[in-house]
């Protein structure tokens, strides 16, 4: 259980320096709002446009979810972090893409693929599939055997 406790602790290290991070992110944009209108117009069209859903769940997913860890019981809770791991790995990581390509092309006007709101198309929807599957296999696989004893080398 060492190691998991130590695990726990990177996580909340980590939560910490991406909230730094997203902290240091606003102030560029505000600090550089007259010199550079596009950095303080990126993220506005981030924080507060039409996919705002996405990044403040990831902000707050990457930030705050971490944070339960500042509790020994917490760290040494196996539920809990199966829970933040499962967070942070699936949703955290593919809301990062999307919020990261998504926003990235809406706010670009000229192109005809952001005159409407983005949904996934059948390779995207498949995507998805793939990646809850894939997720859910593992945990199949962590807890319940995948082969009898007597098969396994």
């Amino acid at each position: 259980m060492g190691h998991l406790d130590k695990i726990c602790k990177v996580l909340l290290a980590t939560g910490l320096m991406v909230g730094y991070a997203y902290t240091i992110e606003y102030f560029t944009a505000w600090y550089s709002g007259k010199v550079i209108p596009y950095e303080s117009f990126i993220f506005k069209a981030r924080a507060g446009g039409q996919y705002a859903w996405g990044y403040w769940i990831m902000f707050c997913c990457n930030v705050f979810v971490p944070q339960v860890f500042w509790f020994k019981k917490m760290r040494s809770n196996l539920v809990v972090m199966f829970i933040v791991s499962i967070l942070l790995s699936t949703l955290v990581c593919g809301l990062e893409c999307f919020v990261i390509v998504v926003t990235s092309l809406a706010i670009r006007f000229y192109l005809p693929s952001s005159w409407d709101y983005f949904s996934p198309n059948i390779l995207g929807r498949l995507h998805i599939c793939w990646n809850i599957w894939f997720v859910l296999h593992h945990v199949h696989a962590v807890f319940f055997k995948i082969c009898p004893n007597g098969c396994c080398f």
